[in-house]
């Protein structure tokens, strides 16, 4: 009974929610990226774009090189050793955009072409994420089941840092969900989670984000996803969120003289989060 009341009363919300929803995910038709400038980048993006608009999600094979790979292990393992919150499962670190070596990755050209072009609003960086999954055992809890990010056209870009073979401990994508809509009680933390609702599911709709490290995955983040947690390997991530919704936009560090340093449209990409903080 008391469930019900509850589900009842969130439904009142949904009509003003939804609307919020579409306004959020609504594109700019005057909005021009510079990076429209470089055209050779324009238009190797554009089946990228394509794929995205399609399922919500795209594969980006060797989004780094062997040797900027080498570079950024090495600031990564910095940045979660000195930085992270522990726990018996996993380590975490939001310092990473104080390190200009990860801060770039987050800000490459290709990638802001893709998302420029999918969310076709100006939008800001609103989080950067390093993260180590632990071996552990099985568990389907939190993110790691069926869930949506609630946060209306958020695009991330996740960066494999270790070799992530099919099994382990992928993330999972259910393609073709990122256009969906949600009443206001399945964007709250508890009512995003679906793993009771999906019960089977067509394996040609799903994508397991496995790949070799230096591999990337761009996605909407309102498209369903899921995380998996085993003991087959450790999983080593870094993990960048845009958004052209400001309110969605989370706490970003970042170091003046790295800021200083970065190319025009990228500074400008960092400068939109208004929960920017430059430091010393």
């Amino acid at each position: 009974m008391i469930r019900w009341l509850k589900s009842g009363w969130h439904f009142l919300l949904t009509p003003k929610h939804v609307l919020r929803q579409y306004l959020d995910r609504r594109p700019n038709s005057q909005y021009v990226s510079e990076l429209k400038l470089m055209r050779n980048l324009y238009d190797q993006s554009s089946s990228y774009v394509s794929d995205l608009n399609e399922n919500g999600i795209v594969r980006l094979e060797r989004f780094l090189c062997d040797s900027e790979l080498q570079e950024v292990r090495v600031e990564f393992d910095k940045c979660v050793v000195d930085s992270s919150v522990h726990n018996t499962a996993a380590k975490f670190s939001d310092a990473v955009s104080l390190s200009e070596t990860l801060l770039r990755c987050g800000l490459d050209e290709r990638a802001l072409m893709i998302i420029g072009r999918y969310i076709r609003r100006p939008f800001a960086l609103a989080r950067a994420r390093g993260m180590t999954l632990l071996k552990t055992a099985p568990i389907r809890e939190g993110s790691f089941q069926w869930h949506h990010d609630c946060r209306g056209r958020q695009v991330h870009l996740m960066i494999l840092l270790s070799d992530l073979p099919s099994g382990s401990q992928t993330m999972k994508y259910l393609m073709k969900t990122h256009y969906r809509f949600y009443s206001y009680w399945e964007s709250s933390s508890v009512g995003s989670r679906f793993e009771n609702k999906i019960r089977e599911l067509n394996a040609d709709e799903v994508m397991e984000l496995s790949g070799r490290a230096g591999d990337a995955f761009l996605f909407d983040s309102n498209g369903l996803h899921s995380g998996t947690r085993n003991d087959v390997t450790e999983r080593d991530t870094l993990l960048f969120c845009y958004t052209a919704t400001k309110r969605f936009c989370q706490p970003l560090k970042c170091s003046k003289d790295v800021f200083c340093s970065l190319p025009k449209h990228a500074r400008k990409i960092v400068e939109n989060n208004p929960s920017l903080m430059l430091v010393e």
